[in-house]
């Protein structure tokens, strides 16, 4: 169970027949209701808070959609949900919206009552901007109750743009839908490929989260930002000490390197504020704790703390000029906290896991769960795929990934599941992280089962989860 003090009301609301009969006629007739309690909440005592209403509390988020009522009814009543009888501590119902219990009484006579679990905004639901606007609100109230449900989005990095051999300028076609159906219900962006490539690129990447959101998914963005001087994201591939240095140099504002770091935060602020104008979940220099970017633990002067500075620092410079973005925190294989850079700069909280086996995978996200639980925060795999895995591991989606989550119980608990991409610079399937339409049929009819599985969304059933409105669906 989760942490997340989360406020469960359960108000019931009694309303008889037009026959209407007060509270003391209703609890004395051949119609009552004598007792109500959720199984799934057994140490919650439903308390009366005015005429004919109950409510409890729950600091533990609990699935709403087969939650289980156990009540008590005058001797020979019988009770229904529409036009389904049910059993005390055995029928289940989906409480996502309120349930109507219809009271049968032997003499045919009829009583009514409503239960309703509402989920109050609380600090989880709050985002680190607070000037956010209201789609932001609201698109991280559905995203913890996502993470609280016993379901998840799949994502893929560039899913309409990218695909073996080359750039699809064609947004309504993609790998993932060709092969399953539909598009992804998250969609990853990497600014890079807007700073750094051409006019027509960037506009493609552009039109592209924008049919994302148009469509009901889910935006992230992530930025495999080049060095200042000499133009690498990987460490090993830098020979200018101040490009070794850059962070501290960033932080301390030294070398004028922060002025050189915001103006492109700037140009990625110009296309979020002018080009989308939606909400961005911003995953800010990921993988932190790893030794292969700029920002990683190779960096000359690295320490934990010098990385929180630096990320610190870009959430407040950006929180200050736009009010779409959520942010997320996401290092290599587990939640290490020595680089988490506290809960007031932190929305999102995840992983990225490559070549997972389902034993490691398994306990990163168990772990990070409690982490993301103890936190308050949206929980998410944010990075995941196995190169090569088409020929060699066909059942990865549905193996690897969807029994570690569908097996653990309560023990998983995350909103999205994001692929890498299909690289338009490859041509092999030996380089591919979902399948297309020139896989072997046993990895197609893998992602099939994937996507078929009632515990993963693809676009259609996000965009009816209604992300960026107020109440979700």
């Amino acid at each position: 169970m989760r942490k997340l003090k989360l406020l469960v009301m359960a108000i019931l609301l009694f309303s008889c027949s037009k026959d209407s009969i007060n509270e003391e006629e209703f609890f004395n007739s051949n119609k009552s209701l004598l007792s109500f309690s959720v199984q799934e909440m057994p140490d919650h005592v439903f308390s009366s808070v005015g005429q004919n209403q109950l409510e409890t509390f729950l600091e533990h988020p609990t699935d709403l959609i087969a939650l289980t009522a156990v009540f008590s009814v005058s001797q020979g009543a019988t009770v229904y949900v529409d036009s389904l009888a049910q059993q005390s501590g055995v029928t289940k119902n989906d409480f996502t919206d309120k349930v109507t219990y219809t009271i049968k009484a032997e003499d045919g006579s009829k009583s009514h009552f409503t239960v309703q679990i509402n989920l109050k905004i609380n600090s989880a639901q709050i985002p680190v901007d607070p000037d956010a606007s209201a789609e932001i609100q609201n698109l991280l109230k559905n995203l913890n109750t996502l993470t609280a449900s016993n379901q998840f989005a799949f994502g893929q990095e560039f899913p309409l743009s990218f695909q073996l051999n080359s750039l699809n300028f064609d947004l309504n076609t993609s790998d993932c839908k060709d092969v399953s159906g539909d598009h992804p219900g998250v969609f990853g962006i990497d600014p890079h490929y807007m700073l750094y490539k051409s006019a027509a690129e960037r506009q493609l990447h552009i039109d592209e989260a924008r049919s994302a959101y148009e469509n009901g998914s889910i935006v992230t963005f992530d930025f495999h930002q080049r060095s200042r001087v000499d133009g690498q994201i990987y460490y090993n591939q830098i020979t200018t000490d101040t490009d070794k240095s850059l962070i501290y140099d960033i932080v301390n504002d030294q070398n004028a390197a922060r002025l050189w770091y915001f103006s492109e935060i700037d140009e990625i602020l110009g296309i979020i504020n002018n080009d989308l104008g939606f909400p961005i979940i911003f995953r800010l220099f990921h993988e932190m704790n790893g030794n292969w970017f700029w920002w990683g633990t190779q960096t000359a002067n690295h320490t934990p703390t010098l990385y929180i500075d630096f990320y610190r620092l870009t959430v407040d410079y950006i929180k200050d000029r736009t009010n779409n973005v959520l942010f997320a925190w996401s290092p290599n294989w587990e939640a290490d906290e020595s680089y988490y850079p506290g809960d007031n700069y932190v929305d999102v909280v995840g992983i990225d896991y490559y070549e997972a086996t389902k034993t490691n995978l398994s306990q990163s996200l168990k772990d990070l769960t409690i982490f993301s639980t103890q936190h308050n925060k949206v929980t998410a795999l944010t990075e995941t795929g196995d190169q090569g895995y088409i020929r060699s591991n066909a059942d990865f989606w549905t193996e690897n990934i969807l029994s570690v989550i569908e097996y653990s119980g309560n023990e998983i608990k995350i909103a999205w599941v994001l692929g890498w991409f299909n690289a338009p610079w490859d041509s092999s399937q030996d380089n591919l992280f979902i399948p297309n339409t020139s896989s072997p049929q046993n990895a197609k009819d893998d992602f099939m089962n994937f996507k078929n599985n009632e515990k993963v969304l693809f676009q259609q059933d996000v965009k009816a989860l209604k992300i960026y409105q107020s109440g979700g669906d």
